[in-house]
């Protein structure tokens, strides 16, 4: 039930007397209250739309995709190998000094764009655990004010 079916539901019931002015009273605290603590969850989804945005990490083909830990780890594994490989390479056919350096930047670039995925990834995980832990106490707290808004219509059925 949508707060305004509740409403008008208190509405009836004060009307035809089965309500005091005190029940009634009670009655809109809650259902109000309800209704503050669905437009805060509303608002707490919003906010973290917009939060998990930042991130976000886009690729060559401007894919933007989230980092994981895993992925990053298995990239800068991918450039540290790739960079081995071109040294060896280059240092067994007597390859010049500049060659042997790309290997190198390779291997120094896969570790600091391992890194900032890495960090992104962690950053990620934790913004969503804050995200969830504030979630969670915004149910509780709307489990707290829904057994008064239930006791409330049981003395209304009492009332009957």
């Amino acid at each position: 039930m949508n707060v305004a079916d509740e409403l008008k539901k208190l509405q009836e019931l004060h009307q035809s007397g089965a309500l005091s002015d005190e029940e009634f009273a009670a009655g809109m605290d809650a259902v109000f209250a309800g209704g503050a603590t669905a437009n805060e969850i509303e608002c707490l989804d919003r906010e973290w739309q917009l939060e998990r945005e930042r991130y976000t990490v886009t690729g060559k083909l401007g894919k933007r995709y989230f980092p994981s830990r895993a992925m990053s780890f298995l990239y800068g594994l991918a450039n540290v190998g790739f960079g081995i490989v071109w040294i060896t390479y280059g240092a067994s056919t007597g390859a010049p000094f500049h060659f042997l350096l790309l290997g190198v930047l390779a291997i120094l670039g896969g570790f600091a764009v391992s890194a900032y995925l890495f960090s992104r990834a962690i950053a990620h995980e934790r913004a969503f655990e804050r995200y969830q832990r504030r979630r969670a106490m915004v149910f509780a707290k709307r489990r707290e004010i829904e057994p008064e808004l239930g006791s409330e219509q049981e003395s209304t059925s009492r009332h009957q």
